[in-house]
């Protein structure tokens, strides 16, 4: 329900919506704020939960085409000075939520990585609130690609990592910036890392293995926000 409510406010394209039949109070509610033209189906409830890709279905789904940015497009917009770039690898999406929330300069964009692309879409998703809707992402798109272009920016390449590394803060991080994050798994493929310009790490204590990849990427830009990292003008 939140999801569907924050596609809606953030104006991106519906294709469809689905209502299960005990979920007929949700359509009263949702149905005055959907274009005419988008087609509802009512569904019974057995083929509703069937389809749905959740552990704990409300009753209600939509269709959305998320509204995808141009990597060179954003590129060629930004301003050098003072533009920074996230490239997340499979995290969900609680970092996204922190950047609504501090209103973090819309002269940056999220780029997914196309092997990944369709955990993004399930797991980011839901764990963004429904905050994704509203920054500017590239997915489904190679970081083969992505080093080039952000090289042609003169951007700054930065990878977090669990175990070593510049400790978060003695860190400075000067503009353009990107900001490379893995999933706590895997992390960034070794290729990738011997492109950064620099690895950071966040301190902690030695027998944690390593934390959350959405909260250690929320860490960082909590940091970079509030001003404790040293931008350089």
């Amino acid at each position: 329900m939140k999801l569907v409510e924050e596609a809606i406010r953030s104006g991106q394209r519906l294709g469809g919506m689905f209502f299960s039949e005990s979920a007929l109070p949700l359509a009263e509610k949702l149905l005055p704020q959907i274009n005419a033209r988008v087609e509802i189906l009512l569904l019974p409830d057995s083929l509703f939960n069937s389809i749905v890709p959740s552990d704990a279905p409300q009753g209600v789904a939509a269709l959305v085409k998320i509204h995808a940015a141009s990597a060179n497009h954003l590129l060629e917009r930004s301003d050098a000075g003072r533009s920074w770039w996230l490239p997340v690898f499979r995290i969900r999406g609680t970092w996204a939520r922190f950047c609504v929330l501090r209103r973090l300069s819309v002269r940056w964009a999220c780029f997914f990585h196309r092997r990944h692309c369709q955990s993004v879409q399930l797991e980011g998703l839901r764990g963004s609130a429904g905050s994704i809707f509203r920054l500017p992402v590239v997915a489904d798109f190679p970081a083969a690609e992505l080093i080039p272009l952000l090289r042609q920016q003169r951007a700054r390449l930065v990878a977090t990592s669990s175990h070593k590394g510049t400790a978060l803060p003695q860190a400075t991080w000067t503009l353009p910036l990107a900001i490379f994050i893995g999933n706590e798994s895997a992390g960034l493929p070794r290729e990738l890392l011997h492109q950064m310009d620099e690895t950071v790490v966040i301190p902690q204590a030695a027998q944690v293995e390593s934390l959350n990849a959405g909260v250690a990427a929320s860490i960082v830009l909590y940091e970079w926000a509030r001003g404790r990292i040293r931008i350089s003008p």
